[in-house]
């Protein structure tokens, strides 16, 4: 009788500061994966799924009341989340093979930690959080851009080089399914490199992303 196969969709979250080309290169990956024939779809969170959380962030981030309610800012930010993950997620994962997130339950943690919440509150709140198959983490330099005005938590130098330290602190202690990538290099040598983390086969039965794999996930 042949081994049974579990279709897994896999999902992908890009992390890093504010501006650290996580836009740039989830797009990227994005295009790749399609071009290759893999069904995926690309989430950018906080998400409109819940459209009074999505503003009330950005209102949040843009007035300064982010950071003078952090406990309040991250309850809202992973409401948002769980919003997403209840009502659309699972529709997507259905009819993809891969999720690319650009952002997802790791930043609450980073953020949360930076800005004074509760590491009780901020990692009760990250296990609310759907889990990614893998995270690349991007902990190096922000690129600034003439395009956009940035927000309370982009002016604060201090604030973002908080936020780079504990990206790649929590990188290289969850280095089984977080992957720590140099993003000040050029676009496309760190396509290359996200590239080369995601298409790595299955350790289990050698599957590819797109592909039937017997473990049931992608490792």
């Amino acid at each position: 009788m042949p081994a049974m196969h579990k279709r897994h969709t896999r999902l992908i979250a890009f992390e890093g500061p504010d501006k650290s080309g996580k836009e740039t290169q989830s797009k990227m990956a994005v295009e790749a994966l399609r071009q290759a024939g893999v069904r995926v779809e690309r989430v950018e969170a906080p998400t409109k799924c819940t459209r009074w959380t999505h503003r009330l962030i950005y209102w949040m981030l843009r007035t300064g009341w982010a950071k003078r309610l952090p406990n309040c800012f991250q309850a809202v930010q992973t409401l948002n989340k769980l919003s997403f993950q209840l009502f659309h997620l699972p529709a997507i994962e259905a009819r993809n093979d891969v999720v690319v997130f650009d952002r997802w339950g790791l930043s609450s943690v980073i953020y949360g930690t930076a800005t004074g919440v509760s590491p009780r509150l901020v990692l009760w709140l990250y296990d609310r959080i759907k889990p990614a198959d893998l995270t690349i983490v991007f902990a190096g330099r922000s690129y600034r851009r003439s395009t956009t005005e940035d927000d309370s938590y982009e002016k604060d130098s201090e604030l973002q080089a908080r936020v780079r330290a504990l990206y790649r602190d929590w990188a290289l202690d969850h280095h089984e399914d977080h992957v720590l990538v140099d993003n000040a290099r050029p676009v496309e040598e760190v396509h290359r490199e996200v590239m080369d983390r995601i298409v790595t086969p299955c350790r289990t039965c050698g599957a590819r992303v797109g592909e039937d794999c017997d473990a049931g996930l992608h490792s």
